[in-house]
């Protein structure tokens, strides 16, 4: 599935049925989706009001501004950033790839900026294994896994954070 218009999911059958979907501009989730072990990727925004199963599947973000709404938990989420751009979240999303790393990849002399939706408000995180984050600017995020995030590869603490190490 290849298109530049948004994406608005309402069956319970699984989709897409490629090995990698591109889904423009974005996708809102009020049915059910389960891409199974599958690849999509996703230059727009990301609302989930139904259920999202994210089986062993990849949800690749590569679009300069983003937005990621409704409660998500992803198996494997990864960005690269070729751009200065601002990912912003939902204050009460939770991403949170439940078995895989979370990678972020970050061109030097960019910064990959990661907001709340609702200034002061948190947005929450739940990294599970390896993380990968550089180049990172960080605000308002709560990092509810027992282990630190560690962003000392030239990142920004913005202010209220929780569980995150960042360079002195």
């Amino acid at each position: 599935m290849k298109n530049g218009k948004p994406l608005t999911v309402w069956t319970a059958r699984p989709t897409p049925q490629a090995a990698t979907s591109t889904l423009g501009s974005g996708v809102t989730i009020n049915g059910t989706f389960n891409p199974g072990s599958n690849t999509v990727t996703l230059s727009g925004s990301w609302l989930k009001t139904g259920t999202f199963t994210a089986s062993t599947s990849t949800v690749r973000l590569n679009g300069s501004n983003q937005t990621l709404s409704g409660s998500t938990i992803f198996y494997n989420l990864t960005k690269t950033v070729t751009a200065t751009g601002t990912l912003t979240l939902a204050s009460h999303n939770h991403p949170k790839p439940s078995a895989m790393p979370l990678r972020c990849k970050v061109q030097r002399g960019n910064l990959f900026i990661l907001r709340s939706s609702q200034l002061a408000r948190n947005w929450k995180i739940d990294p599970q294994g390896t993380r990968t984050v550089p180049y990172l600017d960080v605000k308002d995020s709560n990092n509810i896994n027992a282990s630190a995030i560690d962003c000392s590869n030239n990142c920004m603490n913005s202010g209220n954070n929780t569980n995150w190490s960042f360079n002195a």
